[in-house]
């Protein structure tokens, strides 16, 4: 029996979204609950092709005030809630499921979940909703608090 028997395990490249700029990605919110305020949605020009080919056609993108209210700490997540404003989401199926939203100021509840290569946001569970936590997160939100004061000086 050899060590790698006893510990077959790797380590996750920790380092590998490091560099991946200073907004959260879609990967980065699976598994989370979040509150989403779409505020303007438009449609991107498709450029270039996919590499068999296909042209890329043109989509819709929402940009939206993303308030993360759990999961585990990062690079980029250093306390909860974490307020972004202004982030880019352009997932098919989210953006479908925000489209009603978009401007209104309705805060949209959810958790981000991934099915095969699709992303979307589920209904969140109703003691997410009726936590004391989410709802100062959203206060700290209507206040203008942002990632950088959550980073600064955590609130919970």
């Amino acid at each position: 029996m050899t060590a790698t028997d006893l510990d077959p395990w790797a380590d996750p490249d920790t380092k590998a979204g490091e560099d991946s700029g200073e907004f959260l990605t879609t990967e980065e919110l699976i598994g989370r609950n979040v509150i989403i305020v779409p505020q303007s949605i438009e449609s991107i020009p498709g450029e270039g092709s996919w590499p068999d080919g296909r042209l890329k056609t043109d989509y819709d993108r929402i940009t939206a005030d993303v308030i993360v209210l759990d999961g585990r700490r990062n690079t980029k997540i250093k306390a909860f809630p974490h307020i972004e404003r202004g982030k880019y989401v352009s997932a098919f199926k989210v953006v479908a499921e925000l489209r009603k939203y978009v401007g209104t100021g309705t805060p949209v509840l959810g958790y981000f979940t991934q099915v095969n290569k699709a992303y979307f946001l589920e209904i969140a569970d109703a003691e997410v909703a009726g936590a004391a936590s989410t709802k100062a997160a959203w206060k700290l939100y209507k206040e203008g608090s942002t990632a950088k004061d959550q980073a600064e000086n955590p609130p919970f």
